[in-house]
């Protein structure tokens, strides 16, 4: 939407700040440079909107300092383990290839009898953004997803 030609400036902006948890989720899945091209035409935007009104400083930047070092204070929170169960999501995949790709990984998971609960659960924290996703964009396909959690003894 951020690049919808009819929108002004200021709507640019005003879309991409009321997007913050979405712009959250889809780089903790997609990977930081995931909206290096959204940025940068709202770096455009707020451009012709600051040269008009040059007293008022980007409260975007201040934003995108904020997402970014909560960022990476997650992935320090990390452990080596916990990065080897994160999903390589392809930024081109659709919201319904990312939950076939969740829930075959899932599935692997609980089906391994040497995995344990406490693995399922870093499993789940490690996607937690892309669950988040498939939980706005997918309500009802995610019973599945759920009961897999339930057989494994997890809270769905």
């Amino acid at each position: 939407m951020v690049f919808d030609k009819h929108l002004s400036p200021n709507q640019v902006h005003g879309v991409w700040e009321s997007n913050e948890a979405a712009r959250t989720i889809i780089e903790h899945s997609f990977g930081p440079g995931a909206l290096a091209e959204a940025e940068d035409h709202l770096k455009s935007a707020q451009g012709v909107t600051n040269s008009s009104r040059d007293r008022h400083p980007r409260p975007a930047d201040a934003s995108h300092n904020a997402t970014a070092s909560r960022k990476g204070s997650w992935q320090d929170q990390l452990s080596e383990l916990d990065r080897t169960l994160a999903l390589e999501i392809n930024p081109t995949w659709g919201v319904q290839k990312i939950f076939q790709h969740y829930r075959a990984a899932l599935n692997a998971l609980n089906d391994e009898s040497a995995r344990s609960k406490p693995t399922i659960a870093r499993f789940r924290q490690a996607n937690i953004g892309v669950e988040q996703l498939l939980r706005i964009k997918l309500p009802n396909r995610l019973r599945s997803i759920d009961a897999i959690y339930q057989s494994a003894g997890l809270e769905p």
